[in-house]
């Protein structure tokens, strides 16, 4: 009963006015009148159930977004971890000097993404701190010595973007990059920021026989973001060819 009124209640309210008034008014004029006027105030209650639908439906929708993004944020956060700690574990055995070094940088890095990466946006100088002290970490267990270059042409670093978003793309480009190269291994990225957009790209050389299922569930899963919090505004590009990965990312200021 309570669906059947839900549905049809403006019907049945409609239908009972003019039956009403029908009984109640003597001409052919009155009974239009009642009837145009039931008509304005079903329309008025249909409208305005529409907008309180259509609110509620645009909430629901943001709190799925912000769900999926905290989903997309958990999956990210225990795979830089593991991969930190069994880095630390190995220079441990065999550069036993480095290890207080690097412990300082993973607790700088896990500092950062445990309360940074809580927040709905942190400004563009924290994540490029935080993506220099990542390369830092990284570069201290390489013997391959790898050529890593970023430059800055940034007009304001105070500029907000949502936290641990490029940082993907750096790690993609050590991983299954730097990683398996035995020498001649590079990583360049450039950051460009105008008060009106934001530019993050990168490339790095790889070996083309490296499996690259697990990076492309990186990438899925940052694409998948980008969508979410940059819906129509940003682009997203990915270009491989000559063992060269490259990867451009453009947002809009906010």
């Amino acid at each position: 009963m309570k669906k059947f009124f839900r549905k049809y209640g403006l019907l049945v309210l409609a239908m009972a006015v003019i039956i009403v008034a029908t009984a109640l008014v003597d001409t052919e004029a009155e009974i239009v009148a009642w009837a145009i006027l039931s008509v304005g105030i079903i329309l008025i209650v249909y409208i305005a159930e529409r907008i309180k639908n259509n609110r509620r439906i645009d909430q629901l929708r943001e709190e799925k977004s912000q769900s999926e993004i905290g989903r997309l944020k958990s999956q990210l956060n225990p795979h830089f971890f593991f991969n930190t700690l069994n880095n630390l574990y190995s220079i441990s055995l065999t550069e036993p000097e480095k290890t207080p070094q690097m412990l300082l940088k993973l607790s700088d890095l896990m500092r950062y993404t445990i309360y940074k990466g809580k927040e709905d946006r942190i400004t563009l100088g924290e994540e490029l701190a935080y993506i220099k002290n990542y390369i830092a970490l990284n570069e201290i267990r390489f013997k391959n010595e790898p050529k890593i270059s970023l430059k800055e042409n940034i007009i304001n670093k105070e500029s907000l973007i949502p936290p641990l978003l490029f940082i993907v793309l750096v790690e993609n480009a050590f991983k299954h990059g730097v990683e398996k190269m035995e020498v001649e291994a590079f990583i360049k990225m450039e950051v460009e920021e105008n008060n009106e957009q934001i530019v993050f790209s990168i490339e790095n050389n790889f070996e083309p026989y490296e499996n690259d299922v697990e990076q492309g569930i990186g990438l899925e899963n940052l694409k998948r973001r980008l969508g979410l919090e940059y819906s129509g505004r940003h682009i997203f590009k990915i270009t491989e060819e000559n063992k060269l990965f490259k990867v451009k990312i453009q947002l809009e200021s906010e």
